[in-house]
C-alpha cells in the first residue's frame, strides 16, 4: 500500500495531524456554525447534506374509527462537489541539522493554522454571496451604503430569520481530532470583521464576553451578545473595498481606497443554514513530509526536504432564508 504521508509513518502522521488540528481549532469561527459532514475515502467527489422536511400542522379533526391520511416522511438533499486544497514549505538539511528549534513541529503548526484559514476564507466567500441581503438605513443598492451597523439593523435581521422559521443554536461544534458538540444558551449567531466591534458595543443591551453569567463563549473570537444574538468577530472576515457611498457625500467612513466607503458584511444565521466538510476529525487533514537526505533529480545530494498538508473541502449555503447578510459601513472614529 502506498504511504500517502511521504517519508513518515502512519503513526507519525497521526501525531502531526493531532497537533495541527489542535492549533487550527481556535482559528475557526465560521465553521463552528456549519452543518458538518465527513466524506469517506474512495467515494466520489459529490458530497450531500441531508435535512428532514418538517411535517405541517395536523389541523383536521379525527373521525371516530377512521385513520387519517398518512404523512410522508422525506429528506431534502443539497449536493456539493469536493475540491482539494493544500500547501507546503521547504527546509534544508543544514536547517534541520543545526537549528535548535523543532523545525518540523513548528512548520506543522503553521500548516494547521493555514488549513483553518483556508477553509474560513472559502466559507466566508460563500456566505457574503448570500441572496437574502439587507442594506443598512433602508438602502437598496450597495453603492448607497454609508451607515453603520445598529440595533435596529439587528432587529430587522432577526425578525427575518424568525419569520422564515430559522432555529436558534442550542449547541455548537467543538474541534480537534474528535468532533463533538457542546451545549450553549439558545441564540442566533452573527459573524463580522473586528472593525465592527465599536458599533456592536454601542448597541442597546450589549453584553461583553467578560460579563457573561453562566455560559461560556463559543469561540475565542466571540466578542459579546445583544439580546438573542451572539457576535463573533475576526480580522479574516474582510470587507468589500470602495463599494459604498462616495466619501464626498458622506465623510468619516473607513475607506481603503479613499473614494467610496468600504462595505462590511455582518452575517446573521440560524442553525443548519450552511454546510462544510469538516476539518476536524481523524483523516480530514493529511500531513505530507519529504525528509532531507533523499537524492532526487535537481537535488542530487538530498539537501532539501518539505512538509505540507492536504484536505478536501466544500462550502455552501443550505437554506438561503436562514441567512441574512447585512451590508453596512463603519465609521473612522470610535465613540
Amino acid at each position: 500500500m502506498t504511504n500517502k504521508y511521504g517519508d513518515i509513518s502512519g503513526q507519525q502522521a497521526a501525531r502531526y495531524e493531532k497537533e495541527a488540528l489542535r492549533h487550527a481549532e481556535p482559528i475557526i469561527c465560521l465553521g463552528k456554525a456549519s452543518k458538518m459532514v465527513s466524506h469517506p475515502a474512495n467515494a466520489t467527489a459529490a458530497v450531500k447534506w441531508r435535512r428532514v422536511v418538517p411535517f405541517a400542522a395536523a389541523t383536521t379533526a379525527l373521525t371516530e374509527g377512521t385513520a387519517p391520511s398518512g404523512t410522508d416522511f422525506r429528506y431534502e438533499e443539497v449536493t456539493g462537489t469536493l475540491l482539494q486544497y493544500g500547501g507546503w514549505s521547504p527546509f534544508t538539511d543544514k536547517l534541520v541539522d543545526l537549528h535548535e528549534a523543532p523545525i518540523l513541529s513548528d512548520i506543522n503548526v503553521q500548516n494547521g493554522e493555514q488549513a483553518a484559514r483556508t477553509k474560513e476564507a472559502l466559507l466566508w466567500g460563500a456566505l457574503v454571496a448570500a441572496t437574502n441581503v439587507q442594506y443598512s438605513n433602508g438602502d437598496t443598492v450597495i453603492t448607497a451604503v454609508d451607515t453603520a451597523l445598529s440595533y435596529s439593523e439587528q432587529g430587522l435581521a432577526v425578525r427575518t430569520l424568525q419569520a422564515n422559521k430559522a432555529r436558534m443554536f442550542t449547541s455548537i461544534i467543538t474541534g480537534g481530532v474528535k468532533i463533538a458538540t457542546s451545549p450553549i444558551e439558545a441564540a442566533f449567531l452573527a459573524f463580522t470583521h473586528t472593525d465592527v466591534q465599536a458599533d456592536i458595543r454601542a448597541m442597546t443591551g450589549f453584553v461583553p464576553v467578560a460579563k457573561y453569567a453562566g455560559y461560556k463563549p463559543i469561540s475565542p473570537y466571540e466578542f459579546g451578545s445583544v439580546d438573542n444574538v451572539r457576535y463573533i468577530t475576526s480580522p479574516d472576515l474582510g470587507s468589500t473595498v470602495n463599494a459604498g457611498e462616495l466619501l464626498s457625500t458622506t465623510a468619516g467612513r473607513i475607506s481603503a481606497a479613499g473614494t467610496r466607503a468600504d462595505v462590511y458584511t455582518t452575517i446573521y444565521v440560524g442553525k443548519d443554514a450552511y454546510g462544510q466538510i469538516q476539518l476536524g476529525g481523524k483523516g480530514s487533514f493529511t500531513p505530507v513530509v519529504r525528509m532531507t537526505g533523499r537524492p532526487a533529480p535537481g537535488d542530487e545530494l538530498g539537501q532539501v526536504g518539505s512538509m505540507g498538508w492536504k484536505c478536501y473541502s466544500d462550502e455552501l449555503i443550505l437554506n438561503q432564508s436562514w441567512i441574512v447578510a447585512v451590508k453596512h459601513a463603519v465609521a473612522t472614529t470610535i465613540a
